[in-house]
């Protein structure tokens, strides 16, 4: 996923079904310059940092 698409989503599509490595998880925060993107595991609750193009959207 490009940065660009992690914006909309976090701006216009905040329950989208998001997944990291088919784990899902939801955006919390993104840096536009680098692609980090902070995501929270929704299993465990814990907040990981990964690049944008490590997730996938259903």
């Amino acid at each position: 996923m490009q940065p660009t698409e992690v914006q909309q989503i976090l701006n216009e599509r905040p329950n989208a079904q998001v997944f990291y490595k088919n784990t899902p998880v939801l955006i919390t925060n993104l840096d536009m310059e680098s692609g980090s993107v902070v995501v929270e595991n929704i299993n465990s609750k814990k907040n990981i940092i990964v690049h944008s193009n490590t997730l996938s959207e259903i």
